[in-house]
């Protein structure tokens, strides 16, 4: 969206200038505010963040008083002293009148603008206010476009409890862990960077939701997926009394369903292709103290499945009756498999 306004005393001027960005703009993209006189249009930048603003550089101070031919230079200068007004990524000066576009003109280029001059006659002044729109559109496309990649990760991780994200961190010992915070979110979130064996570079995104349930797994995992736009979540933690059918005493589970806290509850489960991953990794592995479990108990992790199943994403829980054991595997993983 470009919010625009429009300073001008005409209403042809303005109904001329609203045709020209209305036609080139795509509809539901542009948003157009006016004012007569700098009065208003001063109140109107001191509340609203504008993209662009087209200034008249002939017009009244106020209402129901006579056009002023410094008007708009002033105002330019005003718009750089006054901190209360929000500075507009771009101005755009437009004056029919020949003498003040040429005194006007080294100002504009001295502060980086431009000032165009308006003619019933002659068209170049639409080409030109046409060609610093489409320069407006692609920044502000581009610019949302890095914001939206800078708050994209890949892979997210979550862990129940603060000290369990603790040693998760620490066994992703290779990655320099950043701190994160989100105004709209109540949790502290960790970053880092990994670089795989296929040498691509994910980012990742962790947290806790640093209380059990599955009310709160619900919300965390919905925002990893919705505010950070991230594809796939994965749970590791410790859960007690874990116990291999061969005896081996450190067992890690990969759930490939969960059962529901109640009895009617249907079993969530794992997303197909990444477990498919998970297995064929796991056979390569070779490791006797991991396995691939159905009908696993786990209130956190049946949260997780049936919120990545609502919103179509993947997720995988890795428990272990130590945080460090599902964490290095998860690691291993995730470096190998990408």
């Amino acid at each position: 969206m470009i919010d625009i306004l429009i300073m001008d005393d005409s209403g042809t001027k303005v109904e001329a200038l609203r045709h020209v960005i209305t036609n080139l703009l795509p509809h539901g993209e542009v948003k157009i505010d006016t004012a007569p006189n700098i009065y208003k249009g001063r109140l109107q930048m001191q509340a609203t963040q504008y993209d662009l603003l087209i200034l008249d550089m002939v017009m009244p101070h106020h209402e129901d008083e006579e056009q002023s031919h410094t008007a708009g230079a002033e105002y330019l200068d005003e718009i750089y002293q006054n901190e209360s007004i929000k500075v507009p990524l771009q101005v755009i000066g437009l004056t029919e009148y020949e003498e003040e576009f040429t005194q006007q003109q080294q100002d504009f280029r001295d502060k980086l603008w431009h000032l165009l001059f308006y003619s019933h006659k002659d068209t170049n002044w639409r080409k030109d206010l046409q060609q610093k729109l489409l320069q407006l559109h692609q920044f502000k496309k581009s610019l949302a476009e890095s914001i939206e990649n800078r708050s994209k990760y890949d892979v997210a991780i979550i862990c129940t409890h603060a000290e369990e994200l603790e040693q998760m961190l620490n066994t992703f010992s290779l990655c320099q862990w950043d701190y994160m915070e989100n105004d709209a979110l109540p949790y502290i979130f960790r970053t880092a960077t990994i670089h795989t064996a296929g040498l691509h570079e994910l980012r990742i995104i962790a947290t806790c939701t640093d209380k059990p349930g599955v009310c709160a797994t619900s919300v965390l995992a919905t925002a990893l997926y919705t505010v950070f736009k991230v594809d796939t979540v994965f749970m590791v933690g410790a859960v007690s009394g874990l116990e291999a059918e061969n005896h081996v005493e450190e067992l890690i589970v990969v759930a490939e369903s969960i059962k529901g806290k109640n009895k009617t509850d249907s079993p969530e489960t794992a997303n197909r292709s990444l477990l498919v991953k998970m297995s064929s990794f796991l056979s390569e592995l070779d490791n006797p103290s991991v396995q691939v479990s159905c009908q696993v108990d786990d209130v956190e992790g049946y949260s997780l499945y049936y919120v990545s199943h609502t919103l179509d994403k993947k997720s995988l829980s890795i428990k272990s009756s130590k945080v460090s054991q599902s964490a290095k595997l998860l690691y291993d993983f995730i470096r190998e498999m990408h």
